[in-house]
Formats: C-alpha cells, sequence, structure tokens
C-alpha cells in the first residue's frame, strides 16, 4: 500500500482471501468482484471476490429493511431489481455495485488456521465500479461507528471492541500488524489509559472523535497566536470536537493555526538547515545523513490526563539520505485528524460500549 494498512478478509463458500484496507474513518465494507469496472484488477496480481464462486452469496432484495436502513448510513441505496449502493469518500472517490451478503470468518486468538470463528449473513458491497486510485488495495473494511460497518455489524457476538497494534512503516515486508476483535480485543497493565468517544448532534456519527487539549514539543506547550487579543492562546479550543483518529488516514493534520504554531516551533528546537517539500511533506531538514540528532519529542495530551508520548519514527520520516520530515501537515480546515504514522506501534482499543479509546 501507500501508508494503508490491510487485512486479509476470509469470505464466501469456499472461503476466498480478500486483501483490504482497514479504515476507522468510514462504515461501508466493500471488495472488488467480478465484472468491476475500472478496478485495475491485475494491478498487484491479488484476488477479487468472485461472487459466482460462492454458494453462499446472495444479493440483497429491495424491499430488504437492511437495504432501506442503508440510507441512514450513508450508502445511498437504490433498487434495480435487487439493492444496489453508492459510497462517496472525503477525497472524491467513490465505489459502487449490489449489496450482498455471505459468510466471512475470522482466525480464533491464539489458535492456527483450522479453528475459525464464521458469521453467516454479512452486508458488503459487491463492487462493480469505482472512481478514483484504489490500485492499492482489492477493498475497503469500514471500521466506523453506523450500522453496516464491521464492528456494527458483529458487535452483539463481538461486544462492539475491537483494537490493533500496527507495524513500524520501517519493517520488513514479511511484518505484520494485527487487528483483534471481540474478547481478544483487550489491553492489560497498570499502564494503560483511556480517553472519552466524543458524541453530539453536530458530530460526524461515523467518526472517532477524541478531546485533544494541548500539545507540547520537547516539552514546551505549543501556542496559537491570538492576533485580536496580542497574545499567545492554547491549541485546545481549536482542537476541541474537531479532532478525530483515524486508522485510514497516513500522516496528521492539523486545523491550520495549529499546524502553522506546531510547524514555528518544531524549526526553533531543529537546528538544522530547512529544505523544501520532500515526498509531499512540508517541513523538511537537511541531516547530512545524520538521524541520531536530537529531534524533539512530541505529546499530545487528552482528556482524562491521557499522554502519548510520540517517538522520533512516530513524528518525523527520512525520505532521503539526508532528508527528514516532519509526518505531519495542514488539514486546510477545521478538522484535525491523528493518522496511522502517529498510531504505529501503539496497540490501541476502541470500546463502543464504554465509549472510550485506549492506549
Amino acid at each position: 500500500g501507500e501508508g494503508e494498512y490491510m487485512m486479509e478478509l476470509s469470505i464466501g463458500t469456499p472461503p476466498q482471501l480478500i486483501p483490504a484496507m482497514i479504515d476507522t474513518g468510514s462504515d461501508l465494507v466493500w471488495l472488488k468482484c467480478d465484472n468491476c469496472d475500472h478496478c485495475d484488477l491485475d494491478h498487484h496480481g491479488e484476488t477479487i471476490f468472485f461472487s459466482d464462486a460462492s454458494s453462499s452469496y446472495k444479493k440483497l432484495p429491495c424491499n430488504s429493511t437492511h437495504c432501506s436502513g442503508m440510507s441512514s448510513a450513508g450508502i445511498g441505496p437504490r433498487c434495480e431489481e435487487t439493492c444496489k449502493y453508492k459510497y462517496e469518500y472525503g477525497d472524491g472517490s467513490r465505489t459502487s455495485g449490489d449489496v450482498g451478503s455471505d459468510r466471512i470468518s475470522f482466525r480464533s486468538h491464539g489458535a492456527g488456521e483450522d479453528h475459525r470463528s464464521f458469521f453467516d449473513g454479512f452486508l458488503f458491497g459487491c463492487a462493480r465500479k469505482l472512481k478514483g486510485d484504489w490500485n492499492f488495495t482489492q477493498g475497503l473494511i469500514g471500521l466506523g461507528q453506523k450500522s453496516h460497518s464491521l464492528i456494527q455489524q458483529l458487535g452483539d457476538k463481538l461486544g462492539y471492541k475491537f483494537s490493533y497494534c500496527l507495524v513500524s512503516y520501517d519493517s520488513p515486508p514479511s511484518a505484520k500488524s494485527f487487528l483483534f476483535l471481540g474478547s481478544s480485543a483487550a489491553l492489560r497493565g497498570h499502564d494503560v489509559v483511556s480517553t472519552p468517544i466524543l458524541h453530539g448532534d453536530h458530530l460526524d456519527q461515523t467518526l472517532y472523535y477524541v478531546d485533544l487539549q494541548s500539545i507540547t514539543i520537547g516539552g514546551v506547550p505549543v501556542v496559537v497566536y491570538d492576533k485580536e487579543s496580542g497574545h499567545n492562546t492554547s491549541v485546545g479550543p481549536f482542537l476541541a470536537n474537531k479532532t478525530v483518529i483515524d486508522s485510514g488516514t497516513t500522516y496528521t493534520l492539523l486545523t491550520p493555526p495549529v499546524y502553522e504554531a506546531m510547524r514555528k516551533s518544531i524549526e526553533e528546537q531543529v537546528i538544522l538547515p530547512t529544505l523544501g517539500n520532500s515526498a509531499g511533506l512540508d517541513l523538511c531538514f537537511n541531516s547530512s545523513g545524520d538521524t541520531s540528532y536530537g529531534f524533539p519529542s512530541v505529546t499530545f495530551y487528552f482528556a482524562n490526563q491521557v499522554q502519548l508520548v510520540l517517538p522520533f519514527e512516530n513524528i518525523f520520516q527520512v525520505t532521503s539520505r539526508d532528508v527528514v520530515c516532519l509526518s505531519m501537515d495542514s488539514s486546510g480546515g477545521d478538522l484535525s485528524i491523528i493518522g496511522n504514522m502517529q498510531q504505529q506501534n501503539f496497540h490501541i482499543l476502541y470500546d463502543l460500549v464504554a465509549s472510550q479509546i485506549s492506549f
């Protein structure tokens, strides 16, 4: 992928293994299916889902309550003999096709491949047409909070819990991240901390909003200069009810006033020559090949006195031998997003019943 984390979904009878991206920022589960237009099916030589080859696959009828219920999830169902879907993402990319159901399975935690948990009647989008760049994946596993996400569909059986530990970007290709569901999604130990998932009528019900209250760089609080008062102010008001954690976004994107203040603070603390953009990143330094230079740590402070201390590899990216770049950028809007690069090597638990995220 290109900064995405993938899982293999076992679906159908007999089972077909389909690699798909995990995304906490959306709800729909969809896979590239046979007869798909603009799907670039041979890009990686990976398989797609052949619906005709699965004896348990069924197209969803138009009169199904599940079909009509998809409108509240923003999936835009319509009827053409059977239920169809259309789903659009924030970058303008789209997927559309048939709404189907089939059997899926997951390997039981700590057990061999032949010990699996099966779930029948799982609803998903069988993609027949795509718009945008989907070459990096054969589908997408929505883990959002609305009704048709994977965690909501299986919630009664899995306790509405999931967790993951994303391996480092620098890990070898053989290294695997882990997604845990149900009872296996647990954090233990005296150092586990939890912060609430925020809800509200004005917040997107799909997304996992968190209360990011402040940021420090090298122990120094990031502050925003208020032109009206002529004083520095905390970043908290710029982030309150406007910050989400998302596995499907690569770099952390901060609302412009906060990002500019953070950028300035890092420039002041890193005594190295700055460079132009590199690999699409805004703030880069000439390290002369020495990444052991004392780059500052970054700490995010969340509600419930939760501190997330980010090490070098979660903050900076070595884009070439002599270039080190900040792996964060401006979101260009009010919303701030904590991306997967900042989440790597943390075990993160989402508990939808307790309405909290734990680290």
